[in-house]
């Protein structure tokens, strides 16, 4: 996954929830495995620590900045961040599906990592291929 306006650019792993842990890794940002591949219809769910090294920098992006999600297809799947939002821990509600082709980024932020920042963005209407 790539976030040029914030200097990201992280690799992707598959994780799980397991009750109300939340699989992570320290090598990159986790792709929610329930939730559908990135560009496919639905809410794709990525989330990772808020480290210098992770999604430290994500607080720096804003409505209107692109996002390259590479499939393991090799596509590069273009989205576009429509909404910025912080919201407490346990509204979950933002990892509902949905009718549109999204992607939603959540990293903790705020004062003892206590609120969720999420950023929601739409794919662009056509992919882009390294082939």
């Amino acid at each position: 996954i790539a976030i040029p306006s914030a200097n990201i650019l992280l690799p992707v792993y598959p994780a799980k929830i397991y009750g109300t842990r939340w699989e992570t890794t320290k090598l990159g940002i986790s792709h929610l495995s329930t939730s559908p591949e990135a560009g496919d219809r639905g809410n794709s769910v990525f989330y990772g620590h808020n480290w210098p090294n992770l999604l430290g920098r994500l607080h720096q992006v804003k409505t209107g900045d692109k996002i390259f999600v590479t499939t393991q297809k090799g596509e590069v799947k273009r989205f576009t961040v429509a909404y910025i939002f912080t919201v407490n821990e346990n509204q979950t509600e933002i990892f509902a599906n949905t009718s549109d082709h999204r992607i939603s980024i959540y990293t903790c932020t705020a004062l003892f990592d206590t609120k969720r920042l999420v950023i929601t963005a739409l794919l662009d209407s056509q992919p882009l291929s390294y082939n």
